[in-house]
């Protein structure tokens, strides 16, 4: 979630000028002057940091895998309103009117997909590690 910070997430080129809008995780602007945004989506930086935050909760919660596997799903939902808030500033970039562009969707509209599927895996080891506990408690 750290590297969907300073990965673009979209960008739009027009074919003659070369000109491209790019969206990253803070704001959407034009290659020509990046200063000048032309969308603020800091939003999507908030949920992104949220996210790694909780990752990293989850991982020094290892004592504690019930309560991990519960950060777990909150980080799965976290990853989930981060795609749809990287949907929701693409729609809304687009809605600027600029329609001889080539559109692209770049790494960091990705990464939140790779996010979710690495913590499905990461709860499934953890809810299969706190079963052989319990069952290595049962013959005690």
């Amino acid at each position: 979630m750290v590297l969907t910070l300073f990965f673009p997430i979209w960008e739009k080129t027009e074919p003659q000028t070369g000109l491209k809008i790019i969206v990253n995780s803070f704001k959407a602007y034009e290659t020509t002057n990046p200063g000048d945004a032309v969308y603020a989506s800091s939003y999507i930086a908030a949920i992104a940091i949220v996210a790694a935050v909780t990752a990293l909760i989850s991982i020094f919660k290892y004592k504690n895998r019930l309560f991990q596997m519960k950060l777990g799903l909150v980080n799965s939902l976290l990853m989930s309103a981060l795609i749809g808030a990287n949907v929701y500033a693409i729609h809304e970039v687009k809605k600027i009117g600029f329609t001889l562009y080539e559109e692209s969707f770049d790494i960091a509209f990705f990464l939140p997909i790779a996010g979710i599927i690495l913590n499905m895996l990461a709860n499934r080891f953890i809810r299969k590690d706190e079963e052989l506990v319990r069952s290595v408690d049962r013959l005690r």
